[in-house]
């Protein structure tokens, strides 16, 4: 049954995908699929044809989401901090660092300490808490409220501005 419709499932796989090298890869695991399936005799496919054509088509769907993974993951590594190190980057990243530590020298004292806490002594927000004699909820607050200033600063130092 395969060997005769071949041609036809070929043809259909090349619309859905357009690259001959996926086609040629699903195209051969579906007939292990379908040798399988048929061979093995615990369900009786009755249409061949309608069948395989379903077995193809979410191989196609698989194949075009594997690329759209792949297409992000790829973007997102471009963009992602923990992307493989630049020059450019690392200039980039010493600039930024530059930039936030200045900002971070204007905020009040009851924001400065709590943030500092936070992000370059990487305490948690209970023992920030503890450390300044406040609630954590206070702690979260005060944190929130460096960050929305900094983020002001920040913003305009951006090329183009806001």
């Amino acid at each position: 049954m395969w060997l005769t419709e071949r041609a036809y499932f070929q043809r259909m796989c090349a619309r859905w995908l357009g690259d001959r090298h996926d086609v040629d890869d699903v195209l051969s695991r579906a007939a292990l699929v379908g040798h399988d399936h048929v061979c093995d005799g615990r369900a009786e496919v009755r249409q061949f044809r309608p069948w395989m054509l379903r077995v193809l088509q979410n191989m196609c769907l698989d194949v075009q989401r594997g690329r759209t993974r792949a297409a992000a993951d790829e973007s997102a590594s471009r963009t992602s901090p923990l992307a493989p190190s630049t020059p450019e980057r690392e200039v980039f990243r010493g600039e930024l660092a530059g930039s936030i530590t200045r900002a971070a020298a204007t905020l009040p004292p009851r924001l400065y300490e709590p943030f500092m806490l936070r992000f370059i002594e990487d305490m948690s927000y209970e023992d920030i808490s503890h450390s300044l004699g406040i609630s954590p909820q206070n702690a979260r607050k005060r944190i929130q409220q460096a960050r929305e200033q900094l983020r002001a600063q920040l913003v305009g130092l951006r090329p183009g501005g806001p």
